[in-house]
């Protein structure tokens, strides 16, 4: 039998699930110079057992020459699979040709290596989670409670209480223009003058074609007069767009950000135990080389999935609230603030004048006996450094195994928030 023999779909599998995690972490799946490996013959080797695929390689891209195929017998390709019999012995096969060798079958060998890459590199993100996990809750219980995050809720709050209007108005525009902030300006509708021009030229060639008696029908029946030359010159308001106002959460009634934290904090939580129960699950039937064993495999490649999905979800939920605390920050600059001002100012749905006062805004009310309250932010405000998640999600996807150790490095890191 030799290798273009039909493979088993038994011993096929076989291989890469009778490795233990241990082994599979410590298995290198690809390879950046094939033509090396020991064992490498050219020739298609007779041999009784199913070979499997052992290694990817993929040049692509790159200036290196071709390697040559045992399926091709010339140097045709630049990625393909290193296919390995249980003697050692090896061949390389173009990424195009193992269906040629095996037909539809090949998609057995190649399916079983995938699986077994692609549980491999879960199984290393899922330990390095466990490991760096604790020290990044930490950090996310101490962004939930931080200065920025508080001062962002109780600015909000003391700028729907003090300037109500200006608050709904900016929240208008949020919902029906995405925020964009115009004034109309007054321009020559030149286009209307043509229309009521031509309007009035065509309804007095009309009327002066009429007798007598049908004008007077028409003003004491139906009430026409004699058309009238429209009133030049004539103008038109063209809004303006003046300012894009991007904190679109500060002015809804959407949660704010340390509640959503707070909630992404409960759902680690959850994500915990999950992570807890399966990995207890997957300790006990780790060692076995039967069917359960890679049904187990199965079931936690699932939960690795499922896991990581909602981490993803979960890390984009504390984004986004730390960018709703950045555009706070943008939004209380001098420059915004002034033509925040004055575009309130001209609003003619907005009775209050408002004025800048340091880094905020007040009404502008001289009649008022005591100094009108400022909305503003501290001159200490910050937003918060997303740094160590960043550290935390490249830790998880480190290629290498964080350890004790990498956690202690991880940890020390700076702790502070701003």
């Amino acid at each position: 039998m030799n290798l273009q023999s039909k493979p088993s779909r038994k011993v096929g599998a076989s291989y890469w699930s009778t490795l233990t995690e241990e082994q599979l972490l410590r298995t290198a799946f690809t390879t950046n110079d094939p033509e090396s490996l020991e064992g490498l013959i050219e020739d298609i080797p007779a041999t009784e057992e199913l070979p499997f695929v052992e290694l990817w390689y993929d040049f692509r891209g790159s200036k290196r020459e071709r390697l040559r195929c045992v399926h091709c017998r010339y140097h045709n390709h630049l990625a393909g699979y290193v296919i390995r019999t249980t003697e050692g012995q090896r061949v390389l096969v173009g990424h195009e040709c193992g269906d040629k060798l095996y037909g539809a079958d090949f998609e057995i060998l190649r399916s079983d290596y995938d699986q077994a890459r692609d549980y491999a590199s879960n199984l290393r993100r899922w330990n390095n989670l466990q490991a760096v996990l604790p020290a990044f809750l930490e950090w996310l219980a101490d962004l939930e409670c931080c200065s920025a995050v508080r001062t962002y809720r109780d600015t909000k709050r003391v700028f729907r209480d003090e300037l109500p209007r200006l608050f709904g108005a900016v929240a208008v525009a949020l919902l029906r223009d995405q925020g964009v902030l115009s004034v109309d300006e007054r321009l020559r509708d030149f286009e209307g003058e043509n229309r009521a021009v031509e309007r009035y030229e065509r309804d007095k060639k009309e009327w002066d074609e009429l007798t007598q008696a049908e004008r007077k029908d028409r003003k004491r029946n139906h009430g026409y007069r004699a058309p009238q030359p429209p009133q030049l010159p004539m103008f038109k308001a063209i809004p303006k767009p003046v300012m894009t106002v991007r904190a679109a959460n500060f002015f809804s009634d959407d949660p704010l950000p340390h509640q959503r934290l707070a909630e992404v904090l409960n759902g680690f939580e959850d994500l915990v135990s999950e992570i807890s129960a399966a990995t207890l699950k997957a300790a006990a039937y780790e060692g076995r080389r039967d069917d359960l064993h890679r049904e187990r495999r199965l079931l936690l490649a699932h939960s690795f999935k499922g896991v990581f999905r909602r981490l993803g979800a979960l890390l984009e939920v504390i984004r986004t609230s730390i960018e709703d605390v950045s555009e706070l920050d943008a939004l209380f600059r001098p420059d915004s603030l002034a033509v925040l001002v004055s575009w309130a100012n001209s609003h003619p749905r907005i009775k209050q004048r408002f004025k800048l006062s340091g880094r905020g805004l007040a009404e502008d009310d001289p009649t008022a006996v005591d100094p009108s309250p400022v909305v503003t932010l501290p001159t200490t405000f910050a937003v918060p450094s997303l740094e160590r998640m960043e550290a935390f999600v490249a830790a998880i996807h480190s290629p290498m195994d964080v350890m004790a150790s990498s956690v202690a490095d991880v940890g020390s890191m700076d702790q502070k928030i701003v």
